[in-house]
This record gives C-alpha cells, sequence and structure tokens, in this order.
C-alpha cells in the first residue's frame, strides 16, 4: 500500500467516523458545557468555586475544539493525499521531454 494510499485510507476512516460518532458526540458535549457555563455565570458571582468551575468548563471546551480540529486535520490530509496521486498520475502520463518543463 503506498502512502498515498494509506493516507486516504485513513483520512476516509476518519471522516466516517466524524459525520457517524465523533461530530454528533462533540456537538453534544460543547452544548451541554456552554449550558453548564451560562448557568454558573448567570446564577454565581464569579470568584472561588464558581470562577473554577468556569475555568474548567473553558478549558475542556478548548479540548473539545482541538479534538475536532486534529479530525479535521486528518480529513484534509486524505484531500491532500488524493491530489498529489493524481498529479502524480498525470506526471506518469508526460513523455520525458515533457516532464522535464513540469516544474517550471
Amino acid at each position: 500500500m503506498s502512502d498515498e494510499t494509506a493516507r486516504l485510507a485513513r483520512a476516509e476512516r476518519a471522516d466516517a467516523a466524524m459525520q457517524e460518532f465523533v461530530g454528533p458526540a462533540l456537538a453534544t458535549i460543547r452544548s451541554e458545557y456552554a449550558e453548564k457555563l451560562m448557568e454558573i455565570v448567570a446564577k454565581h458571582p464569579m470568584r472561588g468555586e464558581p470562577l473554577a468551575m468556569v475555568e474548567k468548563l473553558g478549558t475542556a471546551l478548548k479540548i473539545v475544539d482541538q479534538i475536532e480540529i486534529q479530525m479535521r486535520a486528518l480529513i484534509a490530509d486524505g484531500d491532500a493525499a488524493k491530489f498529489e496521486a493524481a498529479r502524480a498520475d498525470q506526471m506518469a502520463r508526460l513523455n520525458t521531454e515533457q516532464r522535464r518543463y513540469v516544474n517550471y
């Protein structure tokens, strides 16, 4: 299995997981954390324990965002692999004379 094929397969698996499992789970977590955050901010003064809870929820939301960013990066890598494979295929179809001038 070539590098492009492996990257493309990994991206397809990541995309399927993102759409079916991870994306909905992250959306639910993000929504619940945001609701809890608004509830704490609305009901409590921002000092002591409520402030610590807000900081923890903020950190948790950042982690959720980073998970999503990493999944999207895997999917984008598959798109890049697809482009690279198509370019390599085009290069293979060129004759030797044409290949010399491709990068100019």
